[in-house]
């Protein structure tokens, strides 16, 4: 499964581009809901920046200005969510 298609519920037409200002408003462009909107914003972006833009911990500090504490946890609470939200949608796929 693709990770955007996963966060977000919808596909590029060309498979590559991702605009990020419809998952972060909530507004989903498909008729599956994506999992970005059980993440918290900051998570949301965390995540968009470290796995599709495929930034590093330096390199995601210096755009959010938030601490490299803050976004080691935001990342980690982000990945157990997201972890969760994969597991579920497996079972779902399964039975």
């Amino acid at each position: 499964m693709d990770l955007w298609f996963f966060l977000t519920g919808t596909q590029s037409k060309d498979g590559t581009s991702r605009d990020f200002s419809r998952a972060e408003s909530g507004r989903s462009t498909g008729s599956n809901s994506g999992a970005f909107e059980q993440f918290k914003s900051k998570e949301r972006l965390v995540l968009q920046l470290f796995y599709l833009d495929e930034l590093n911990y330096e390199e995601i500090v210096e755009i959010t200005q938030m601490s490299l504490a803050n976004v080691k946890v935001s990342l980690h609470r982000a990945k157990k969510k997201m972890k969760l939200l994969f597991d579920q949608k497996e079972i779902a796929i399964n039975t």
